[in-house]
């Protein structure tokens, strides 16, 4: 499983892909991302991250900000991807 100690760090480093305000900032997290060595010794949170990458236009906010949604900038994808992260990966129980 994944550290305690580890798990604000993962989650904060997600969450800053998917906030990333312009493409730009999000490749750039992208790249550091793939290079933090924390992200690098969890291989499962490498490969479902990087499965989550190719759909990255249905999740991020940086691609998704100039569309009509009244309000929010969160999706039932977004949220069911931090869910997924959080319960499966984490082994977080409710």
């Amino acid at each position: 499983g994944i550290r305690h100690e580890n798990r604000p760090h993962l989650i904060n480093s997600f969450k800053k892909l998917v906030y990333s305000d312009s493409i730009e900032e999000l490749e750039l997290q992208w790249a550091a991302w793939k290079c933090d060595e924390v992200v690098k010794s969890y291989p499962n949170i490498v490969n479902h991250v990087s499965q989550l990458w190719h759909r990255r236009r249905e999740c991020a906010y940086a691609i998704r900000r100039d569309l009509p949604l009244c309000g929010t900038n969160t999706t039932a994808i977004m949220e069911a991807g931090f869910r997924i992260t959080k319960d499966i990966i984490f082994m977080w129980s409710r």
